[in-house]
């Protein structure tokens, strides 16, 4: 399967929301983002929002969600950006748009997408790409919030070895962050306890009431 593209540009002025799996959103109503903005959903999330696509970077997630991502994919726009090493082992996913890994800190070249070691990262990478330039992030929480790592139950393979990583992830977006601010793309991070300290910081409601405003 050939590499694509991501695209196309998104309705310039509307506020764009990136759902990752952060245990800040537990109890939160999804169904509120959609009539505000675009929404992208990252792993897990893509199933469980309303959105216009998906992203992933995970290799563990992509071979154990495969039948998954194959239906999302058949009638959502679906990017992967596992890398050429995971592209060779994982059995192709249907439908899906294979995205190349670009340079960091932030990817200009719509065919592909700086990952910054989490699916996070390349979606917002991602938002960039297709036009948007007011942003929420939701469940970027990047490290444990009320002992939990995720809103959801839905990751069996997750191991402690991985939270190791979180603090070189969380500085990667230190990088990225000056860059959308000088090419006129506003971020708002709606988890106070996020380790991302990079954009501003609120609670959700505050958010929603920010991109509800951008989108007026």
């Amino acid at each position: 399967m050939p590499f694509g593209t991501a695209g196309p540009l998104w309705q310039p002025g509307r506020p764009v929301f990136l759902v990752g799996g952060g245990a800040s959103l537990r109890g939160f109503d999804f169904k509120r983002l959609a009539p505000i903005g675009e929404t992208i959903g990252i792993n897990q999330s893509m199933f469980e929002v309303e959105c216009a696509c998906g992203i992933s970077i995970d290799h563990p997630f992509v071979r154990n969600r495969g039948a998954e991502l194959a239906a999302f994919a058949s009638a959502h726009e679906l990017y992967l950006a596992v890398g050429d090493r995971w592209r060779q082992v994982l059995e192709e996913v249907p439908g899906a748009i294979y995205l190349r890994q670009g340079e960091e800190p932030l990817s200009l070249d719509p065919g592909a997408l700086a990952t910054g070691g989490t699916s996070g990262y390349a979606a917002l990478n991602l938002a960039a790409l297709k036009g948007a330039r007011q942003i929420v992030l939701l469940g970027f929480d990047y490290g444990l919030v009320g002992g939990k790592h995720h809103y959801h139950d839905a990751y069996p393979w997750h191991h402690v070895a991985n939270d190791q990583s979180w603090p070189a992830w969380v500085r990667r977006f230190d990088a990225m962050a000056p860059i959308l601010r000088g090419r006129g793309i506003h971020v708002l991070n709606a988890s106070p306890a996020s380790a991302i300290e990079c954009f501003p910081k609120c609670d959700i409601e505050t958010a929603l009431q920010w991109a509800s405003r951008a989108a007026s």
